[in-house]
Order: structure tokens, then C-alpha cells, then sequence
């Protein structure tokens, strides 16, 4: 009998909540606030069977009844299960959003491909041998790049609980590093290689004096701390740099780039500032060509008319339409084969290389996979 009872709790468990979301989703937000594509239903031919299983399940689990709701809950108990700890294992444990200050938002993620947690606390510096080894590679790209007539830069976007540290919440700060790896590498290139390289965390952190460098509600630079990062970027291509002022900035209070809102669930009707920039409004640029956020080709009338290649992430697309003010030619890709058939085909005069602070862990070896796809276009 206690079988029967089980089993029947079970199933109940199983469909009734599918039976209430099909009368309430009319009238809840069943929006899709992830920033990719939901998974496509399955082929179901004989070629595709071996995967239909696991498409069948991601299928279901984008468009699992009350997802929205669930991701509210899920975040709003991971909040309160860090609340007032500062430990490293706890915030390692979260793999969400921590609320800061004034209601700024930071992304404590622990991902594969991505970890800030880890940088925060300081717990993966690296050793005097393995800031040796990743010189060398940078020295070695820039001897590669130096060979094709293509100057070279490294761009370190700081991840942003370290331009906005005085926002996060108190215990965090009591125990997070104020010298994380990324700055101990970008330092390291620096005193040993003549590599140029970027990690504007004070840049950025100073800029603040005329506006948000960063979003409040979102994980990345907004155009105020793109434009101070370029300049940086132009003083070591020994380019001549402009003062980002007051007079050049508009604030929008209804902008609309919020990821981390996306991910506690709570976007609806929280606006985030968005700063309009007047930089250098005599140059005139287009999109030549733009794919899925995998790549884009931009060009304009700049006095400079050099060629640059920007392999980057999520950071380069607020950079590039100001990339086109300085240059007369700009490509961005997100991926190194893609870079590769760019740098190939447009050859271009400057490679920037850009990899979120973040990010570093899964693409340490970005440098070698780029050099290394460029070699097998050049061979064919």
C-alpha cells in the first residue's frame, strides 16, 4: 500500500504541475531571458538517433513548466544561504549573483569555462614558472604577428568586483584579494616581455569620476569604460588619446543590457543607465558584415586607415564601434578559427587579443590556438 501511495505522489508530482502551467501561461512570464536560442526539438531520423535522447532533454528543460519562477526561487535561496558569509567555499558553492550595495549586482560564477570566484579570493595565483611559460607564449605571438606585419596587444578586461570593489557586500571585501592573478600576470608581461598589454583596472576604476564604467545591473564595461579602455589601448599603439569629459556623455535611465537581473529572475522593471558617447562624431562608420554575435566587420572614414583584428568576447562588442572611430577598418571575432580566416584573408596591421579576467582559466592557451590556426589556413 505505501508503494502505491509513493508512486501515485510521484506521478502526481510529475503532471500536475504541467497541467497548472498550462492554464497559467498566459498569464506569467515565461520569457526566455537567457541570451541564447532555446533548444530546437529533434530530428527524428534514422542518422540523428543517436543524439535524439539528449536533444530531447535539453528540448524539455528550456521549456520547463515555471522555469522562470523556479530560477527566482533557486537564486533568492542561494542569496540567503550566503548571507553574511565571507568564506571562499560558500561563495565557490553559489554559482549565481551576489547582491552588493545599492543594489549593484555581481557575477559569482564557478563555471568551466569561466570562474571569478576563484579571482576574487585570490586562490589560483600563479607560479614564478608559470608566468614564465605564458611570457614566452605572448613574446612568441608577437614574434609570429611581428613576422606578418601585425603589431600585437593583449586586452584584459578586470572582471567587474574589482573596479566597483566599495559596492560589494562588506564581508566579501574583508576577504577578497586586492592584487588577483589577471593584474599579477598583465604585471609580469609588462616587467619582462615588450608585449603590449591592457588590464585598466584603475583606468577604469578613476573614470567612475564622470559616470558608471560599468553596468549596475550587468556583468560587463558599458560604453564609458569601452571608451577609457580604447585609450589605453591607443596609448600603447602610440596613438594620440582623447579626455573622455562630462560634455561627451548622455545618460539614458531606461537602458536596456541586464544579464545578471536575467539570471536571478528579477528583470521585468529595473532599467539599467545606459551613457550615449559623442566620440569623435565627425567619423562616420557601417556594419559591413555581422553574423549571431560571431562576427563583424566594420568600416569607416577615420584618418587612420590600418586594419585591426579584434579576437575577443563579450567585451569587444561594446568596443568596436569605437575601434571604427580610430580605424578605418575593424573586424571582431569571437573564436580563434574565425580570427584565423580574418587575419588570413585581411591581413590585417594590428591584432588585439582579448580575453575577460574571468574567462582566463579556459583560455590560457587562447594565443597558441590562434598561431596555430593561422598556420593550417597558411599551409592549405
Amino acid at each position: 500500500m505505501k508503494n502505491k501511495v509513493f508512486a501515485g505522489v510521484v506521478l502526481a508530482l510529475l503532471i500536475l504541475p504541467n497541467i497548472a502551467f498550462l492554464a497559467l501561461r498566459g498569464h506569467i512570464d515565461t520569457t526566455n531571458r537567457e541570451n541564447r536560442a532555446y533548444a530546437a526539438f529533434p530530428e527524428l531520423t534514422v542518422s540523428n538517433y543517436q543524439n535524439i535522447s539528449s536533444q530531447l532533454e535539453a528540448y524539455y528543460t528550456d521549456r520547463l513548466p515555471f522555469k522562470n519562477q523556479l530560477k527566482r526561487l533557486s537564486s533568492g535561496l542561494d542569496r540567503f544561504w550566503a548571507l553574511g558569509k565571507s568564506n571562499y567555499e560558500t561563495y565557490y558553492a553559489m554559482d549565481t549573483v551576489t547582491e552588493g550595495k545599492d543594489g549593484w549586482l555581481f557575477y559569482t560564477v564557478t563555471q568551466a569555462d569561466e570562474n571569478s570566484v576563484t579571482e576574487l579570493f585570490g586562490r589560483n595565483l600563479y607560479s614564478e614558472e608559470e608566468l614564465a611559460a605564458l611570457a614566452k607564449q605572448a613574446t612568441d605571438a608577437q614574434d609570429f604577428f611581428a613576422k606578418r606585419g601585425a603589431a600585437m596587444v593583449l586586452l584584459y578586461p578586470p572582471s567587474k568586483e574589482f573596479v566597483y570593489d566599495d559596492y560589494l557586500p562588506g564581508n566579501i571585501q574583508a576577504t577578497m584579494t586586492d592584487y588577483p592573478r589577471c593584474e599579477q600576470l598583465a604585471d609580469y608581461i609588462k616587467a619582462n616581455t615588450s608585449v603590449p598589454v591592457s588590464y585598466p583596472k584603475e583606468i577604469l576604476k578613476n573614470g567612475r569620476t564622470i559616470g558608471n564604467t560599468y553596468y549596475q545591473y550587468d556583468s560587463h564595461w558599458n560604453n564609458i569604460g569601452a571608451v577609457l579602455a580604447l585609450q589605453d589601448i591607443l596609448s600603447l599603439l602610440g596613438r594620440e588619446t582623447i579626455e573622455l569629459t562630462p560634455e561627451m556623455i548622455v545618460a539614458y535611465p531606461d537602458g536596456y543590457p541586464r544579464d545578471l537581473l536575467g539570471i536571478l529572475g528579477t528583470w521585468e522593471d529595473i532599467p539599467d543607465t545606459y551613457y550615449g558617447i559623442y566620440y569623435k562624431p565627425e567619423v562616420t562608420y557601417e556594419t559591413v558584415e555581422y553574423y549571431n554575435d560571431d562576427y563583424a566587420v566594420y568600416s569607416s572614414n577615420a584618418s587612420d586607415d590600418r586594419t585591426v583584428l579584434l579576437l575577443g568576447d563579450s567585451f569587444s562588442w561594446n568596443l568596436i564601434q569605437f575601434f571604427a572611430s580610430d580605424f578605418g577598418h575593424v573586424i571582431l571575432a569571437t573564436d580563434e578559427e574565425k580570427a584565423a580566416q580574418f587575419f588570413v584573408n585581411e591581413q590585417p596591421d594590428i591584432v588585439i587579443v582579448e580575453t575577460a579576467q574571468r574567462k582566463y582559466d579556459a583560455q590560457e592557451n587562447v594565443l597558441l590556438q590562434l598561431e596555430e590556426a593561422i598556420r593550417v589556413l597558411e599551409n592549405q
